[in-house]
């Protein structure tokens, strides 16, 4: 769900109240166990970004990240244009250098296929955020 397609910022939160309310008893049934951190694995996926996730969010969760992975744990990031512009901060993280040369060449593949295909790797904020302004 966006804030353009359900109306607005108040109907968002009350529908993803909803959704939370409607998935507590397939949570709670669940039963915790112990586990080791290093076998903890975070998977990041922007909403689309907005004039705050910069100054919120992405920080934020940046920082649990490095947290996470030095107690042996992972955090993922999935799309490539997320971290466009940020390689040196990341490729300065990367388990070693042959990780950190596959996100710069990964960068280069993506830009390669941006130019080929007339789109641009600086897509953010999200379209929906830059028409509403």
């Amino acid at each position: 769900m966006n804030i353009q397609d359900v109306g607005g910022l108040r109907k968002t939160v009350e529908a993803g109240i909803a959704k939370v309310e409607a998935m507590l008893p397939l949570v709670n049934a669940f039963e915790r166990s112990e586990c080791p951190v290093s076998e903890l694995m975070v998977g990041l996926q922007c909403g689309g970004s907005d004039a705050w996730s910069g100054i919120t969010a992405n920080p934020a969760l940046g920082y649990a990240s490095d947290l996470l992975v030095q107690q042996g744990g992972t955090s993922v990031l999935a799309e490539t244009p997320e971290i466009y512009g940020a390689e040196h901060l990341l490729t300065r993280r990367a388990i070693n250098e042959k990780v950190g040369t596959k996100l710069v060449d990964l960068i280069s593949w993506w830009e390669d296929y941006t130019a080929r295909n007339n789109g641009s790797m600086d897509n953010n904020p999200s379209p929906g955020n830059k028409r509403a302004g």
